[in-house]
């Protein structure tokens, strides 16, 4: 997956929440061996970066520089 994102018009309603909370058992059925998700986030995103923690990423000590800024890497164990 390149990216991830809920249209704007959406945001606020849930499918966010939904969706990262059933990225763990899709990752194991689709792409065994997998052990994380790695995801960069813009450090501007704090919606974002606030959904990634509470549905079980953590915060990675490493910032990346994307086409919009810096980014914040996120990492989920599977």
């Amino acid at each position: 997956m390149r990216g991830y994102s809920i249209d704007s018009s959406l945001q606020g309603k849930g499918y966010g929440t939904k969706s990262l909370a059933a990225l763990q058992d899709y990752v194991r059925a689709h792409f065994r061996g997998i052990a994380s998700v790695v995801l960069a986030v813009n450090k501007r995103n704090i919606p974002a970066q606030k959904l990634y923690l509470k549905s079980g990423f953590i915060e990675t000590p490493r910032v990346v520089l994307g086409p919009r800024g810096e980014q914040f890497v996120y990492e989920r164990r599977i």
